[in-house]
């Protein structure tokens, strides 16, 4: 936008806005309303530029693999990467379940991961994954050789699902109410993780859109 056209909203929003009579007010509550337009502007960007990199699905696959794989380290693939292809441990058998697959959002030239997931639809997708192809004679047998199965490739992880199982007395809703517990104590600092990288995105956005549009009270 050419900065006269800028410079003339502006001052359209100064003569029109004139709601006290007290000319520095006026002025003030323009320039809140014209900050107040911008930073909407600011908050619209920010928005599609997390729609494009599915911000909000990379931070929630992210912590679903902090919570599920004994690597609980953050890298910029986790947001601007590429997933690796599927392996056989916890985590990516857990993706790989139709259930949670059918999460997905199609986009225009791919799909976008879930970008949000209630704790019902996880503790059953764990047990899920725990209990396909394993043999018991029942459901709490099955889940124990599920965890088993995992040992190799997450230790950490199958210990604290193996302590969570001790604990609820191998009883499956007890154990499935642990999980549950486990994954909203989880989503909380996934919340918290996302909020902190939507501010410095927001940040960064109104500096430019400042600079661009020479947004300043002076």
């Amino acid at each position: 936008m050419p900065p006269i056209v800028i410079d003339f909203i502006r001052l359209h929003c100064l003569k029109t806005i004139k709601m006290t009579g007290i000319p520095t007010l006026d002025v003030l509550i323009a320039l809140a309303f014209i900050f107040l337009i911008y930073s909407l502007m600011s908050s619209i960007v920010a928005e599609i530029i997390a729609d494009l990199l599915r911000l909000r699905a990379r931070n929630l696959e992210m912590y679903l693999r902090f919570m599920l794989t004994d690597d609980n380290k953050m890298r910029w693939s986790d947001i601007f990467g590429q997933r690796s292809k599927y392996k056989r441990d916890l985590f990516h058998s857990f993706l790989s379940l139709p259930s949670i697959k059918n999460l997905s959002r199609k986009r225009l030239f791919q799909k976008s991961g879930a970008s949000y997931m209630k704790a019902e639809t996880f503790v059953e997708g764990v047990i899920d994954t725990l209990v396909r192809k394993t043999d018991g004679k029942t459901e709490v047998e099955r889940i124990e050789t599920g965890i088993k199965q995992f040992v190799d490739h997450d230790q950490d992880t199958a210990q604290h699902l193996e302590r969570m199982l001790q604990k609820s007395q191998k009883d499956v809703q007890k154990f499935k109410e642990e999980l549950e517990k486990w994954f909203d104590n989880s989503m909380e600092r996934c919340a918290s993780s996302y909020k902190q990288l939507v501010q410095w995105k927001l940040l960064i956005i109104g500096f430019f859109v400042a600079m661009l549009f020479n947004v300043d009270i002076i």
